[in-house]
């Protein structure tokens, strides 16, 4: 399965990590290997979620209707029109695609992380390294590159960034409670205190009620009309169709402790370790806001996504455990498996999506697309 040769390729590369390598040299495998994961997302065909919509947007892209204009967020349907203007072929976009969001994840992983190599093969297990991006993806990846101004303490920059992401995908709004978490003096004890408070009142508040709050705090006029709308369409849906079945609100959130029952303890660990550091830090505190929302909308996982941004995070928590820990060798073989069941996870939810990989050569393309 190509999926796995990719991952190989990529874990006998992260034995880089673990040697000294001339930066240039460094520097070259990195560039090669986000090329690999451009390609493979530009080259795909039948293969990924909402493959037919995007496709199909595309092909009727037309700046000049309304309709269109307000079938996604502007920013992306305009990216499209522009793309348009070169070249009708689908191929043509997924290059564009791929290249933007790839590029600016790049960017951000040199930024905060000297392990590099297993920088990349996180970034393939926990998001197949983006090669089947949609407009979401393009969102994360400004938003990370915004997280290198909140470093630099540069918060008017840092918002526009977030309000371009969020013309690409609204649930980016919620990226603005990054900076302020950021720099919180956030502990052990209040960050999980903050998971059961989110934990009890997704259980007993509900979506609903949640979403109704949103619904009346957005103001008019603020650019933020398709959010509201958004929120309001998922609270009729909700109570149309998602009547709260406390059995599966349950097993969810079950299953979703026992995913993080290992690596929030583990992180929360070594902030007792790293607490001096500002970097660690920040970033588990953003990791950490992205699984408080999680909880909070663990009865309706359609807005879930809006925690989707923070979960990047613990590729930086990783590297910097693994670049500040003594048993690198451990480290190592504890990053590669967790990478390994993060993309066995990310295809078994996709499968028949995924598998197997079709690209544009295949003498058949075909594939029942639902």
């Amino acid at each position: 399965m190509l999926y796995i040769i990719v991952f190989i390729f990529l874990a006998t590369l992260s034995i880089g990590d673990l040697i000294e390598m001339p930066k240039i040299t460094r520097y070259i495998w990195f560039l090669l290997a986000l090329l690999l994961l451009i390609l493979l997302g530009s080259l795909r065909w039948n293969t990924g979620a909402d493959w037919r919509p995007y496709s199909r947007f595309y092909a009727k892209s037309d700046l000049d209707d309304p309709l269109f204009i307000l079938s996604m967020e502007s920013g992306f349907a305009y990216f499209v029109g522009f793309l348009r203007q070169f070249s009708e072929s689908f191929t043509f976009y997924l290059t564009a695609l791929s290249l933007l969001t790839i590029s600016l994840k790049g960017i951000f992983l040199l930024r905060f992380t000297k392990a590099t190599f297993l920088a990349v093969i996180l970034y393939w297990g926990v998001t197949l390294g983006d090669i089947v991006a949609v407009r979401q993806a393009i969102a994360i990846s400004i938003c990370c590159i915004g997280v290198i101004f909140i470093v630099k303490e540069k918060p008017l920059i840092f918002g526009l960034l977030v309000l371009l992401a969020m013309q690409f995908h609204t649930t980016s709004v919620i990226f603005f409670l990054a900076y302020p978490v950021y720099y919180m003096n956030w502990s052990i004890t209040w960050k999980v205190l903050s998971i059961l408070i989110a934990i009890f009142l997704g259980l007993n508040v509900g979506y609903e009620v949640i979403l109704e709050k949103v619904i009346n705090l957005v103001p008019s006029g603020l650019g933020l009309d398709r959010l509201t709308q958004k929120a309001e369409s998922y609270k009729n849906l909700g109570n149309e169709f998602f009547q709260k079945d406390e059995t599966v609100t349950l097993t969810r959130l079950v299953a979703a402790l026992a995913k993080r029952a290992v690596l929030l303890p583990v992180f929360f660990y070594f902030q007792s370790i790293y607490k001096e550091n500002r970097h660690y830090n920040g970033f588990l505190n953003l990791y950490t806001l992205g699984n408080v929302i999680f909880f909070l909308f663990v009865d309706f996982s359609v807005l879930q996504r809006a925690a989707t941004t923070f979960y990047f995070f613990e590729i930086i928590l990783f590297c910097f455990i693994f670049e500040n820990t003594k048993s690198k060798g451990i480290w190592f073989v504890i990053i590669l498996a967790y990478a390994f069941m993060k993309m066995a996870s990310n295809i078994f939810a996709g499968y028949d999506l995924l598998v197997p990989y079709i690209w544009i050569f295949s003498d058949d393309t075909y594939r029942y697309m639902y």
